[in-house]
Formats: C-alpha cells, sequence, structure tokens
C-alpha cells in the first residue's frame, strides 16, 4: 500500500487503502459524517472503529486518480475552466480508471449491450483551475446498487495539492438496445467491489 499522509493520494494509484486490524496504524480513506470525502485518519489496533473514525461499516471502495492538464478550449470568458468541463474531467477520469484500474472498460460494457448513464451530477466549485494547470481527479464508489452505483470524486491541483471541487454521481446501467436501466450482472459488480 502507498504511503499516504493526511489528505494526500498517490497519484495514478490503483491501489486501496482499507481499514483493519491487523496492522498499527492503518489509513482509512472514506467521508466522516463531519468531515470532506477522502480524508485520511489513522485506525488503531484491536480497538472498534468507531473509538477513531465514524465511518459507516459498509464496504469502503477503492479510489483511483487519475492525471490530467487544462488546455485552451477549457477556458471560458472569465479566464478559468468553464463549469461544464469539470464533468468531462470526472467522465475522463473514470473511462481511464474502468479500463486501467477496474480492468473493466467500457468497451467490455458495449460488447454486452450495456452502457452507463449519469441520473444525478452535482459538482462544487471551490477554487478555480486556470490554464495549463495540472490537476488530478480522484474518484471513488460509494455505493454499488442493483441498479447503478455512486461515484464521489475530487480534483485537486497538482502544483499545491489543494482542492478544486468535489461532488458525486449518481449512474445507472442500462441496456442499450431498449435504453432503460437494467440491472449490474454480478459478474461486472465483482470488477467494481474492490
Amino acid at each position: 500500500m502507498p504511503s499516504f499522509g493526511r489528505n494526500r493520494v498517490a497519484p495514478n494509484s490503483c491501489e486501496a487503502a482499507s481499514v483493519g486490524f491487523n496492522d498499527t496504524p492503518r489509513i482509512c480513506l472514506t467521508h466522516t459524517t463531519n468531515s470532506s470525502f477522502f480524508e485520511a485518519h489513522e485506525v488503531r489496533h484491536l480497538l472498534p472503529v468507531s473509538v477513531f473514525c465514524r465511518c459507516s461499516l459498509e464496504k469502503i471502495y477503492s479510489k483511483f486518480t487519475t492525471d490530467l492538464q487544462v488546455r485552451p478550449d477549457d477556458i471560458d470568458m472569465n479566464q478559468h475552466v468553464h463549469s461544464s468541463r469539470y464533468l468531462d474531467y470526472v467522465l475522463a477520469a473514470r473511462f481511464d480508471q474502468m479500463e486501467r484500474c477496474y480492468k473493466m472498460s467500457m468497451q467490455m460494457f458495449m460488447e454486452r449491450g450495456l452502457s452507463w448513464v449519469i441520473k444525478t451530477s452535482h459538482i462544487e466549485f471551490i477554487r478555480p483551475l486556470l490554464l495549463g494547470d495540472h490537476f488530478s481527479v480522484t474518484t471513488c464508489i460509494s455505493k454499488i446498487f442493483d441498479l447503478g452505483v455512486n461515484v464521489e470524486f475530487k480534483m485537486n491541483r497538482k502544483n499545491n495539492g489543494k482542492l478544486c471541487s468535489k461532488g458525486y454521481l449518481e449512474c445507472y446501467m442500462i441496456n442499450t438496445q431498449s435504453g432503460r436501466a437494467t440491472l449490474i450482472p454480478d459478474d461486472m459488480k465483482t470488477f467494481y467491489e474492490i
């Protein structure tokens, strides 16, 4: 497991940190009720998780990071990235991560007559991204349900690590023939339950 400092992620990492009682300390990278997504904190050996963190006891899924750069056509009249581009960045990161990290590319879904659609998207704009900025997009499945997944994300500027935006997506699996939501096949769920 890569070494993580408080609120830091390993660049382009396909490894996950998890809560555990075997090692001391392990790092818990999940949300808490009073803090932001991906806050890292230590969980001490052989003590209940609830003593040191408020993480739900639901499954904690892996987080993955993709590095991107702001291009000239991303800039709006206010000389920062247009708000619509942030969703493009998240989708580009997920597309990369599906193949590189989950080992289940979008093409593999399409070959089975399946695809993903976004039902809900929420983005908080915290600091503007500017022309030429290098930044990372870190995503994490927060919940898998019968028809889809909830994906949380954050974007950090590379030169100083500052949070630029964060949010979540509610994504549904659809049958490409009917265009209607369909159950996620069990064999596909296993790729995403890492």
